[in-house]
């Protein structure tokens, strides 16, 4: 029987999939089973993901989505655990293994991740606290000079993601989680609302209100390659599709604030954008003109999705 069932969701990963499924067959040694669900690519995901041995393969005609993805992926999986696992990801020896037996032994926590590396071997922080509309505007706007006023301006956490020893955080990246089944069914899984970013925090969230614990286990290793699958000129926010981002961002903010704190942080953000874009000419602190710009015209342009989910409160 699989043990775990390795989900990964694919949109034009012709140059990912391959590596992350060859070093997750190399280091991993408990029994799994991989489910990959492809959003609709464009490019050669297809006949790489077919070059990689066995596996279950889904295929969407459109792209549904992050979240939708996974839950799809879910429906078929057989697996006690559930790892999701970007394709820009590659997999150090043990890392699954290390999180499965962490699970095994802690039967309180419902979600655990991995120490994160970038491709430089630079950790990368793929834990957060959970996000409120005062910390989704800071980290939209906090660049150049406000870089250092948003470190004022959100609450600090306690844990440290250098340290040796696991520790307990509020919420980790999809980008890889492992998740007991049982939560997972419990919650509902992903939220298919947020069509792209933020249904990771939000998942981690209500396991948190269900009396779960997300932990880091540091022992267990992969790298991410941040968005190596997003179009060269696609305008970023915080290292994410900025379009994307936002718009997830307002739904979340409508779901636990209402619709009035969402309207709220989507004209924050407009007069912020407005003054970085008419400050385009005068760069500041070594933000370009034109990077200046780029995201003025994002945080003015990008509209609340409409219309919001009605059954969200607000």
């Amino acid at each position: 029987m699989n043990i775990v069932s390795v989900l990964i969701i694919t949109h034009n990963s012709a140059h990912e999939i391959g590596p992350c499924l060859d070093t997750l067959a190399q280091h991993t040694r408990v029994p799994y089973e991989i489910i990959v669900v492809d959003n609709a690519s464009a490019d050669d995901t297809m006949d790489a993901i077919r070059r990689s041995g066995s596996l279950r393969l889904v295929t969407n005609t459109t792209n549904v989505g992050f979240a939708a993805a996974v839950n799809q992926a879910t429906r078929l999986a057989g697996g006690r655990y559930l790892l999701l696992l970007n394709p820009d990801t590659q997999v150090y020896e043990g890392a699954i293994d290390r999180l499965v037996a962490f699970l095994d032994s802690h039967p309180s926590v419902g979600i655990c991740a991995p120490r994160v590396l970038a491709v430089d071997g630079c950790l990368r922080h793929n834990c957060f606290a959970f996000e409120t509309p005062w910390s989704f505007f800071w980290f939209g706007v906090g660049v150049g000079p406000l870089h250092r006023v948003r470190r004022w301006m959100l609450r600090r956490t306690n844990w440290n993601i250098a340290a040796d020893t696991p520790q307990t955080v509020e919420a980790v990246t999809g980008a890889v989680m492992l998740v007991r089944r049982e939560l997972f069914e419990q919650l509902g899984g992903l939220d298919e609302r947020f069509f792209m970013y933020c249904e990771d925090g939000d998942f981690c969230y209500r396991a948190h209100q269900q009396g779960w614990k997300t932990m880091l286990v540091p022992d267990a290793v992969i790298t991410h390659v941040r968005g190596a699958s997003t179009p060269p000129d696609t305008p970023l926010l915080n290292g994410m599709i900025g379009t994307h981002l936002l718009r997830s961002r307002y739904c979340y903010t409508q779901k636990y604030w209402g619709r009035s704190a969402a309207w709220l942080l989507r004209w924050a953000y407009a007069t912020v954008g407005l003054l970085f874009w008419l400050s385009g000419h005068v760069p500041l602190f070594g933000v370009t003109g034109d990077n200046l710009k780029t995201l003025g015209r994002l945080l003015w342009a990008t509209p609340i999705p409409h219309p919001m989910h009605p059954d969200w409160k607000g």
